[in-house]
């Protein structure tokens, strides 16, 4: 199963071109749509308004999202990869960090092809490694104390 959720920002085609290769992949995906995607879902497709996203990643092989920090978040909060497909300049951002830990790749919205995404959906379906760099983000995470941090920060502004 795939995760699939391109938040409220953005082109919808892409959405239409990211359903139709999980499908052409025979992949199953559960789609959050913010409300902003009404076609009617191919075969092995569900589509909501809203999910839980993080019990969605969890539930995934791996996600794709638009690469802001919600979608990522809910990547390494479940050790689940992701492929992300920005469009907005602070997904950009947030995407570059994904891929220098490797627990994710990004494509460019305003580039994207079917043949490029569909090649990105095998490798990080395949290669155990996108997985492995996501849980181990997942177990960095969760030993966080960010209660302890969060005031170590405001201590050292003040």
């Amino acid at each position: 199963m795939v995760y699939l959720s391109l938040g409220s920002s953005g082109d919808t085609w892409v959405t239409d071109r990211v359903l139709n290769t999980l499908h052409e992949m025979g992949l199953t995906s559960i789609v959050s749509s913010a409300g902003r995607y009404t076609h009617t879902p191919q075969d092995n497709c569900f589509i909501a308004d809203y999910l839980p996203g993080v019990q969605a990643a969890r539930l995934a092989r791996f996600m794709v999202g638009n690469g802001g920090s919600a979608s990522a978040y809910q990547s390494f909060a479940t050790g689940t990869p992701l492929i992300g497909i920005p469009s907005n300049m602070d997904q950009y951002l947030t995407m570059e960090g994904v891929e220098q830990c490797g627990a994710g790749i990004m494509l460019r919205a305003g580039r994207l092809k079917a043949a490029q995404l569909r090649k990105t959906m095998q490798q990080v379906w395949v290669d155990p490694v996108y997985r492995q760099r996501a849980e181990l983000l997942a177990a960095e995470m969760k030993a966080l104390d960010s209660r302890t941090e969060f005031r170590k920060f405001i201590d050292s502004v003040v």
